[in-house]
């Protein structure tokens, strides 16, 4: 396996964070990488960082190039600057919070060039600051009408460089759902995505990380997305997205949502909502028990 993997990071005041993300990509079990790395107008010591690790990996196999934007322009911005300066095979993403797994390009490659004509996504790992637990499981292809109901691709993939060169990268006047939104024309577009088994990707969950997906920027990309969509989303696709949207903006879902926005699937969300409910009410209540027997 010699072909070049190009991993972008776009990056926005967040040196020390950054750090661990760059090691993760430097550390890999495959090493043919084109690093790139745009810093979206920060105002702390990003540059210095970066240069320093250049200069640390003079020498390395890796290839690690320094984007800056004079002012912040937006992650979406800012990852189509790095892909439009992609010379990899292939290409993948890593927030600047996040981080691979030491063999994460390596299980990629070994798949991609199993499925030579399938973009890949895998299994995701949840670090809460505390423990590494592996977030929700499954595996298999994820077709264009499964991407109808909700975004199953999750926030990065791996892929042919020349395929998502081919449509633009990510659509920058989206405030939120770009992730979705740009796998939802590459499922359209190239066919399925696979979900590999492993999980090589490790999310950053610490309570005080502003995601975008809370907050009114979340609802205004969901809107957004139907209008794009319009066409190719039915009713019922549109009632799931609905529930899906309250649920990225933290809301509980009532029973009179979902019985406004009937399908089988918001059946079930609510059903897993109430049930995790109840798991939580018993915590507290065996919690009291044990203080009252005390």
């Amino acid at each position: 396996m010699n072909e070049l993997i190009t991993v972008y990071i776009p990056t926005h005041n967040r040196s020390e964070l950054l750090n661990k993300a760059v090691n993760s990509v430097l550390n890999q079990t495959y090493n043919f990488i084109e690093l790139i790395i745009c810093d979206d107008g920060s105002t702390d010591n990003t540059k210095e960082t970066v240069l320093e690790i250049i200069n640390k990996n003079i020498n390395s196999n890796i290839r690690i190039k320094y984007l800056k934007n004079e002012s912040p322009k937006g992650a979406c911005f800012s990852r189509n600057r790095c892909i439009s300066e992609a010379t990899g095979k292939y290409i993948t993403g890593l927030d600047d919070d996040d981080l691979f797994t030491s063999d994460r390009l390596e299980v990629f490659l070994t798949e991609s060039n199993k499925h030579a004509s399938t973009f890949l996504c895998s299994n995701i790992l949840l670090d809460d600051g505390v423990n590494i637990e592996p977030g929700p499981t499954f595996s298999g292809l994820i077709n264009h009408s499964m991407m109808r109901e909700r975004n199953h691709i999750g926030n990065q993939i791996f892929i042919l460089t020349e395929n998502i060169k081919a449509l633009g990268g990510f659509d920058e006047k989206f405030p939120a759902w770009q992730d979705y939104e740009l796998w939802f024309r590459l499922t359209a577009r190239f066919g399925p995505c696979l979900r590999i088994k492993n999980a090589t990707y490790i999310m950053n969950i610490e309570i005080e990380r502003v995601r975008i997906t809370t907050g009114s920027k979340s609802h205004k990309g969901f809107k957004m997305f139907l209008d794009k969509h319009s066409g190719d989303l039915s009713l019922s696709n549109r009632k799931n997205l609905f529930i899906q949207d309250k649920m990225n903006r933290g809301e509980l879902v009532c029973f009179y949502d979902v019985l406004k926005n009937l399908t089988l699937n918001n059946i079930f969300f609510f059903a897993k909502q109430e049930l995790k409910k109840i798991k939580i009410l018993t915590k507290i209540n065996r919690s009291i028990k044990k203080l009252k027997l005390n």
